[in-house]
């Protein structure tokens, strides 16, 4: 391998902080090679010599490596994202405009203060509570661990961790992608029409309307609202619909928010009985396909 330059081996994964231990040198050397410079007397390309300055910008390794050494909590995490401020409670918002950026000075600043409190439980408390830890990589003046940090190439890229997460999990393909039989994907606004659209069919158990809708509609709503169906009564448009529709009862209510995107969307169920209004209410939350047309049979 050309212009490779092992800083250092570690033996096994060290702890949380721990690895500041060993970035220690090496910051330190980076440091004066990017405030000093080295003169080289002779290059292939400057016969006179010149001054080279180095600077570290990308931190590539997987998440967890990743996230020690930068001082962030990990993926599993309560502030899960070293991008934006999202936590486990937000994981279903899936509107970008609404993430608030991470910021170098927000994150310098707390790992300062965790890197100056005088007791390990003070120290406890500032993790609890801000999910940043000090690394010496902040030492360098120039660099940005909310910029400088790759998503992890290895398992997201080489090892399929993505397409799988999407197609997969999500249950996002490109055929749904494209639109099926030359029908074309649903914009956002379409979509949160045609889902308040159903709601409202649902609730009024308006069978004609339902069976206009597209297939994917009525799936959702029937899994997000846990009806059980048998092989006949999902098998088409028409069967689902009236599935739905002989469903509804007085004693139960319609799903009661829903935000769609371009490509799924996320319905929010709170099933309960209108003679209890008060008593406890049971949620559910799934994730189901819209852009797809309609179909005679089950989808695969």
């Amino acid at each position: 391998m050309e212009n490779v330059y092992i800083a250092g081996l570690i033996p096994g994964e060290p702890r949380k902080h721990h690895i500041n231990h060993v970035l220690h040198p090496l910051v330190t050397d980076l440091l004066a090679l990017y405030e000093r410079g080295t003169w080289f007397s002779r290059t292939s390309i400057h016969e006179l010599g010149c001054l080279v300055r180095v600077a570290l910008l990308l931190l590539i390794a997987d998440a967890p490596a990743a996230r020690k050494v930068a001082g962030f909590a990990g993926v599993t995490s309560n502030h899960f994202c070293h991008f934006c401020t999202q936590t486990l409670l937000q994981i279903h918002n899936f509107a970008i405009g609404s993430w608030v950026p991470r910021s170098r000075s927000s994150h310098l600043a707390a790992a300062k203060r965790w890197r100056d409190a005088e007791t390990v439980t003070l120290r406890n408390d500032l993790w609890n509570e801000e999910h940043t830890r000090w690394s010496e990589l902040l030492r360098l003046p120039y660099w940005d661990p909310t910029k400088f940090v790759v998503v992890d190439p290895m398992h997201n890229l080489f090892l399929n961790v993505v397409p799988h997460h999407v197609r997969d999990f999500w249950g996002i393909h490109e055929a749904e992608i494209h639109g099926r039989k030359g029908v074309p994907p649903h914009t956002p606004l379409e979509q949160e029409i045609q889902i308040q659209t159903c709601k409202s069919a649902i609730l009024h158990q308006n069978l004609p309307v339902l069976k206009k809708l597209r297939r994917t509609y009525l799936e959702i709503f029937v899994k997000e609202n846990c009806v059980e169906l048998t092989a006949k009564e999902s098998k088409s448009v028409s069967a689902l619909a009236t599935s739905l529709s002989n469903w509804v009862s007085p004693e139960y209510l319609p799903p009661s928010r829903i935000t769609a995107t371009n490509l799924w969307a996320t319905l929010v169920a709170e099933p309960a009985r209108r003679d209890h209004p008060e008593g406890p209410k049971t949620s559910f939350r799934a994730s189901g396909r819209l852009n797809q047309g309609r179909q005679s049979g089950p989808h695969h």
